[in-house]
């Protein structure tokens, strides 16, 4: 063990905090001081790991399986413990939907269970201008019970999407007591469900056999980024070791195309033309069989294929023919071979004002390669085997949902004029930051509510706009079923079980977080005839019911001889799932309601100072939901490896034009506001696009979300839609160039001046006076950043 000399100190030496973090910053290899440097003895000790004390406790660690909780598509983890802490979260392998993989937000789970500003007791503001203060559970319970009572019937709650048991306890609730039930996503209206509604009449998302095809042409569809389950990743590398190809079509290269064999970039809301392009020269060319036509004619109604010649769609959509031509010779090739072919679509393609028409021409594409409801195109997915169930004789039936979508934004828009008119007495928020993910402000229509009531862990743009703040456990914590959606071809639930304790501290091992479960507090305010006293119970009478659905054929994952060998069987693989409920459903366009498309290109000319803008989900942080997680906000965007901000992609030939350079500080102006960040120019987008991510742009979330990047949803218009949904990718902007510009913080390239900073890796952490050292080490990160890219 190395010795510092007791009595020296920082000041002694002259050497601050800044001007050490400054040394240490100043070259890659400058990790150790030593003593010169004068650090007191009492703030660093540091010990050699090659002998080991004899006594050393060494900890055994046991890993379960559980629901991510974050994911909006239902993934299974597995969690390593120790000592009643969790220190890691690895995929399932177990599982369909998860093959041993797991995606980077499920990872953030961690870091939001320790939390340092994780809400740690009720809070409670009397007044609308007061301070929010602490409060007990019991208190909370009751202003929340009161509020319930006196606002019958004007009464709304908020959820995100939610499926399975979970979801049906929210509804049995919410009947209950005459409540709204309302569902949030930023950009997610549910345009997807609908689309499989209108093409494949189908009540619930399908599985896409990325795995078994031979060709798959996506319109937009980032399923190895931001939409999907993780098998989908997976099921890609078997694409890609069966030869397979992927041509990827979108105005702005996400991962997907990033990992593509072609990515094709036409202009923003022209890839219904060329999708209308590839039908006539499919047709034109007899590559597909009389009664495939048939049926996709049914759909389209009266278009005319024919009209959608190369030179037109070439001029509508800014390609080349070059473009048209290795996408038709591809399909050729696979064709001859009698391989599949796999049309898919998403991303931007949800957010134009065609949107309904653009992805229901995409998919019904599938009826021309005879992809529908077959091996490496769109699979069917069958109803769960438990619609509904009474926990005893005299309960009320709780319905099991299987499929669950966002409301979409004329909804949103009627509901809040109904908080602005006073209709509304009580609203209850779970998992839904809506100031931030809602497009327009809601300071006058959330004033007008009487009680707001927010269920958190974190304090959020919405929680700080909220009365009463219920911190509620992280998703490690808790119980929970779901239905994973999509399903992966048959039926499955997904469960969902606490890992860890709760976090302890002193003699007395006093939790730290005082949060409780949100289906617990649901259940103490629901029909007493449940009969029941919390969600675990709930789901040991759900799973005796699964238990005796299924033993007759002893079919599924589990097989067992009891409900109590069931039930430890169905928590140790982390759910249920029976490969043997697979459908083969033959789909007739015939009842199906035709395609109605009444334009082909959705934007009008632009002049030669806008610029179509296209927000992106971000890979780590999507839409804001792990914004507060400095682990998310640190992972370097897979593209263009920036990290912890909001930045303006745009084309290096336009940034030449218009005289700009990295870090360039602009205001993007559009109809309906501004922000101000800094640009990247970067050859995976459009020449007329600008490219944003969602996600930042939070005045709270904790210290590390708080005031960093912009959000760029309050400057996308709120026009709705033939569906009635958000055109969150039908938005023109214009770039006002400032005197101001910063550093922008990636992976690849130097700082200034060669210098390389360490970080993480304070070899030598200063605690100061009635200081914690987790404070000191968020100073030190803070000092470290300020430093580095001042």
């Amino acid at each position: 063990m190395s010795s510092l000399k007791k009595n020296r100190s920082i000041s002694n030496n002259n050497l601050s905090r800044r001007k050490f973090l400054g040394l240490l910053g100043a070259t890659a290899t400058g990790a150790v001081i030593f003593e010169a440097c004068g650090v007191p003895e009492e703030e660093l000790i540091v010990e050699s790991p090659l002998n080991m004390p004899e006594d050393l406790v060494r900890g055994e660690d046991q890993w379960y399986a559980t629901s991510c909780g974050i994911s909006s598509y239902g993934e299974s983890v597995l969690v390593r413990v120790m000592e009643g802490r969790a220190k890691k979260i690895a995929g399932n392998p177990d599982f369909p939907n998860s093959l041993g993989k797991q995606s980077v937000v499920s990872e953030t789970n961690l870091q939001m269970l320790y939390h340092p500003d994780r809400i740690t007791t009720p809070l409670y503001r009397k007044t609308k201008t007061g301070d929010h203060k602490p409060i007990t559970w019991d208190t909370a319970i009751s202003i929340l019970e009161k509020g319930i009572n006196d606002s019958k019937g004007k009464s709304t709650l908020i959820t995100k999407p939610i499926r399975g048991l979970n979801a049906g306890l929210i509804e049995s609730f919410s009947d209950f007591n005459s409540i709204k039930h309302l569902k949030f996503d930023s950009i997610n209206n549910g345009l997807m469900n609908k689309t499989m509604k209108s093409v494949f009449d189908q009540d619930r998302l399908p599985y896409f056999d990325i795995g078994d095809s031979d060709l798959i042409i996506s319109f937009g569809l980032d399923f190895l980024g931001t939409w999907g389950p993780v098998q989908y990743k997976t099921k890609f590398g078997r694409l890609k070791q069966n030869h397979g190809k992927l041509i990827s079509i979108e105005p702005r290269m996400s991962l997907t195309s990033a990992n593509a064999d072609k990515w094709i970039c036409p202009i923003p809301g022209t890839e219904m033309v060329f999708a209308f392009g590839i039908a006539n020269h499919i047709i034109s060319n007899n590559l597909s069989s009389s009664n495939q036509i048939k049926e996709f004619k049914n759909l389209i109604g009266d278009i005319d294929l024919s009209s959608f010649t190369d030179e037109y769609v070439t001029q509508v959509t800014g390609l080349t023919v070059k473009d048209i031509e290795y996408v038709i010779n591809k399909i050729n090739k696979i064709k001859e071979s009698k391989g599949k072919i796999l049309f898919l679509g998403g991303g931007p393609l949800e957010g134009y004002k065609n949107s309904a028409e653009s992805m229901s021409i995409v998919f019904a594409l599938n009826y021309l390669t005879d992809s529908v409801g077959s091996e490496g195109g769109i699979i069917f997915n069958p109803e769960s085997p438990i619609k509904e169930f009474k926990p005893s004789e005299e309960s009320p039936t709780i319905k099991i949902i299987d499929s669950s979508y966002a409301n979409n934004l004329q909804e949103w828009k009627k509901e809040t004029l109904k908080w602005e008119s006073g209709e509304t007495d009580l609203l209850i928020l779970r998992g839904s930051n809506i100031i931030h993910g809602i497009p327009y402000d809601l300071t006058k229509a959330l004033d007008a509510i009487k009680l707001k009531v927010c269920f958190t862990s974190i304090f959020d743009d919405t929680a700080e706009a909220s009365d009463l703040i219920l911190p509620e456990h992280n998703s490690l914590e808790d119980w929970g079923v779901d239905i994973p959606e999509p399903l992966m071809g048959y039926q499955t639930f997904l469960f969902q079980q606490p890992v860890v304790n709760s976090p302890t501290k002193g003699k007395e091992s006093k939790p730290i977080y005082d949060s409780k479960s949100f289906y617990d507090i649901l259940i103490s305010l629901s029909d007493p005839m449940l009969g029941i006293k919390n969600y675990k119970e709930l789901i040991e009478k759900f799973t005796s019911k699964l238990y005796s659905t299924t033993a007759t054929n002893r079919q599924g994952s589990i097989i067992a001889s009891n409900e109590k060998q069931f039930l430890e069987g169905v928590l140790s693989r982390g759910g249920w799932w029976n490969i043997n409920t697979k459908i083969n459903d033959n789909v007739s366009t015939q009842k199906l309601k035709s395609i109605n498309v009444s334009n082909n290109n959705v934007f009008n000319d632009l002049n030669n100072k806008e610029f179509y803008l296209v927000p992106f989900l971000s890979n780590t942080i999507l839409d804001g939901i792990t914004a507060a997680s400095p682990w998310a906000q640190g992972i370097p965007d897979p593209i263009t490896t920036i990290a912890w901000d909001t930045w303006a992609e745009i084309n290096p030939k336009t940034a030449e034009k218009l005289k700009l350079e990295q870090g360039d500080i602009i205001e993007l102006i559009s109809s309906t506001g501004k922000i101000k960040l800094p640009i990247f120019p970067h050859p995976a987008v459009h020449p007329k696009v600008i490219g944003v991510p969602i996600g930042l742009g939070h005045k709270f979330s904790g210290r590390y979300a708080a005031g960093k990047g912009a959000n760029v949803l309050k400057i996308c218009h709120t026009e709705l839609n033939k569906s009635q949904t958000f055109s969150w990718a039908q938005n023109t902007v214009r770039i006002k160039k400032t005197e101001n510009s910063k550093t922008i913080a990636k992976f690849e390239g130097t700082l200034p001046g060669g210098a390389v900073a360490v970080e993480p890796g304070f070899p030598i952490l200063t605690v100061g006076p009635n200081q914690t050292a987790d404070d000191a080490l968020h100073e030190a990160h803070e000092e470290h950043m300020e430093e580095t890219f001042k």
